[in-house]
């Protein structure tokens, strides 16, 4: 089971399983990793998300 950690808005980091990922979102300030309905914000930059994701 491949988990990623990102960066969340409150400093803090946040470890996710990627096989739960459904989408992402982004727009300028922040990316989403969203699991289902719920999002997560995170200030990194989509690629450097994907690049975890298939890392």
């Amino acid at each position: 089971m491949k988990t990623i950690k990102i960066d969340v808005v409150n400093g803090m980091k946040a470890v996710i399983i990627v096989d739960k990922i459904t989408h992402l979102k982004s727009n300028k300030q922040y990316t989403y990793v969203c699991i289902g309905s719920e999002a997560i914000a995170t200030t990194m930059k989509m690629d450097d998300v994907l690049d975890l994701i298939n890392g």
